[in-house]
């Protein structure tokens, strides 16, 4: 097993490289793609030499987006004789341990890498875990999976094809683990691996009778992509319950939650109704009228 990993920044916080720090040993190489613009841009450095030999360091100069990021991460690959790819978020770590653990399960399982890829269970920053924990299952092969701590055999992406990059940011992970699912590609959630992973961007809970709750406090530019790539991916994907489900949570409850607890909320609410257009119309690419503030 050849581990190719890529990690994509964006204006990243004090924690990355202990974020990294969870993987890179385990890595063959990590390729740190920058998508926050050059006169911001951090210096990163890791003092064990045999670390920092591992990394290599990409940007095109502007923000490319995640999809067209793994994008270039599957294309070298494949050119470079990698096996597997891992896809991570910049605020992400392993549990201690984890993923050893999760390198070695999926090395014993090389036989079928062919027709699944491998999710940990998130540990999200709210105090939850996506998937319940269950101790009588190791793992199981699941419906729905995230970006960030999944690791796909290389050989996949000529079966199924690439990632959205049309979709710049957001629901590319939902997009895709439908495609999956449609090609009969399994997702397998290793449950004894926990990647710690911080949705959204949520300052503090909030009490509403008997409920506490983080709101996911993303800015304008994400709220859009939310919105907008889910009502196309639903489009190709035809499944009411689960729009219905993800409107609900991501767009009218949401937008409860603008008013009632977050900041900007003029911004948000107009980036949410024209993600809303937008997805009625199909309209897709970078959206570049809302970048004149940073993205959380």
């Amino acid at each position: 097993m050849k581990l190719l990993g890529i990690v994509v920044l964006y204006y990243p916080d004090e924690k990355l490289i202990d974020n990294i720090l969870s993987y890179l040993p385990f890595l063959d190489k990590l390729i740190i793609w920058e998508n926050t613009p050059a006169n911001s841009q951090k210096t990163i450095f890791f003092e064990d030499v045999s670390l920092q030999s591992k990394i290599l360091r990409w940007s095109e100069n502007s923000n490319v987006g995640l999809g067209a990021a793994f994008n270039k991460a599957v294309e070298y690959g494949e050119r470079e004789g990698f096996t597997h790819l891992l896809t991570m978020d910049q605020d992400s770590s392993f549990v201690e341990g984890d993923f050893e653990k999760f390198i070695t399960f999926i090395e014993s399982r090389l036989h079928d890498n062919s027709n699944c890829f491998y999710a940990p269970n998130y540990l999200i920053k709210a105090g939850y875990y996506l998937y319940d924990q269950n101790p009588d299952l190791e793992f199981e092969n699941v419906d729905r999976y995230l970006n960030s701590g999944t690791i796909f055999p290389i050989s996949l992406f000529n079966k199924i094809g690439l990632f959205r990059a049309d979709f710049f940011l957001d629901t590319i992970d939902v997009e895709y683990g439908l495609r999956a699912k449609k090609n009969n590609i399994n997702i397998v959630l290793v449950r004894f691996v926990t990647l710690l992973h911080g949705a959204g961007y949520q300052r503090k809970k909030h009490k509403f009778l008997w409920k506490v709750f983080y709101p996911n406090e993303y800015s304008p530019i994400r709220s859009y992509y939310i919105i907008r790539n889910a009502l196309i991916t639903y489009k190709e994907y035809p499944n009411p319950k689960q729009k219905r489900d993800y409107l609900w949570y991501w767009f009218y409850k949401r937008l409860v939650f603008i008013i009632l607890y977050e900041s900007d909320k003029m911004n948000k609410m107009k980036a949410l109704l024209l993600g809303y257009y937008h997805g009625k119309k199909g309209i897709l690419g970078k959206q570049e009228m809302l970048f004149q503030k940073k993205a959380k």
